[in-house]
């Protein structure tokens, strides 16, 4: 089963869930788009929270040595003599 055809499945599972909770409800046909539209919000949160998270998770970069402030003045001071 391709992944185009399991996520047609999973949404008309989740649509005869969801459709018929809001009939048991008693939720008017307008108010239900109200509340798939508020449910499809949390998801989209919840998929920019992870990736957010995810970005933030990188490896570290190892340090390296790279001077004193001293000697990048004096590096700096260096390359300003020779330009003279």
């Amino acid at each position: 089963m391709e992944l185009g055809e399991k996520l047609q499945i999973l949404e008309e599972i989740i649509y005869r869930n969801a459709k018929s909770e809001l009939e048991a409800a008693e939720t008017p046909l307008s108010l239900q788009t109200v509340v798939a539209d508020a449910v499809a919000a949390k998801f989209k949160a919840e998929a920019y929270d992870n990736l957010r998270i995810r970005t933030m998770q990188t490896e570290a970069q190892t340090e390296s040595y790279t001077g004193t402030p001293e000697e990048l003045l004096n590096v700096i001071g260096k390359g300003k003599e020779r330009e003279k």
